[in-house]
C-alpha cells in the first residue's frame, strides 16, 4: 500500500463526515445548498464504489450512522484505503472530490524553540497549548 493511501482516506472520511452529522439531523439539504456537491458527491461516490463490497458498505454505513465514534470512523478509513489502492481511477477521483471541497492541501505551522545542551529530544503529533520540560 502507498504511504499516502491512508492519508488519502482519512482526508476523504473527514470531509464526509461533517455531511453525515447533518444527515443525522435531517440538514443535509441545507448543508448540499451551502458547500456545492463536494462531500456529498464524495460519498456518493464512495457508496457506489462499495456496493459490490458488504464489509465496506457496512463500514460506510456505520460511520454514517455514527459519526463520532473513532473505531466507526477507522474502519471506514480502512476499507476506503483498500478501495484506494487497489483502484486508481477510484482514487484519482476521490483527490478531485476531496479538493473541491477546499482540502486539496496540507497546510503545518511549526516553531521550534531548543535551549540548554539539546540532550532532550520529543515528537509530537496534535499539541493544543505549550510544552515544557
Amino acid at each position: 500500500m502507498d504511504l499516502a493511501t491512508p492519508a488519502l482516506a482519512a482526508a476523504a472520511v473527514h470531509v464526509m463526515i461533517p455531511f453525515f452529522k447533518k444527515l443525522a439531523e435531517g440538514t443535509a439539504g441545507e448543508l448540499g445548498k451551502k458547500i456545492a456537491n463536494a462531500p456529498g458527491e464524495l460519498f456518493d461516490f464512495v457508496k457506489e464504489k462499495f456496493a459490490g463490497d458488504p464489509d465496506a458498505t457496512q463500514a460506510l454505513e456505520r460511520a454514517q450512522a455514527q459519526p463520532d465514534d473513532a473505531e466507526a470512523v477507522s474502519h471506514l478509513e480502512t476499507a476506503l484505503a483498500a478501495s484506494l489502492d487497489s483502484d486508481d481511477a477510484f482514487s484519482q477521483r476521490v483527490r478531485t472530490l476531496i479538493g473541491s471541497a477546499g482540502l486539496g492541501g496540507v497546510h503545518n505551522s511549526f516553531t521550534t524553540t531548543i535551549t540548554g545542551d539539546g540532550n532532550k529530544t520529543a515528537n509530537f503529533g496534535t499539541v493544543n497549548g505549550d510544552v515544557s520540560f
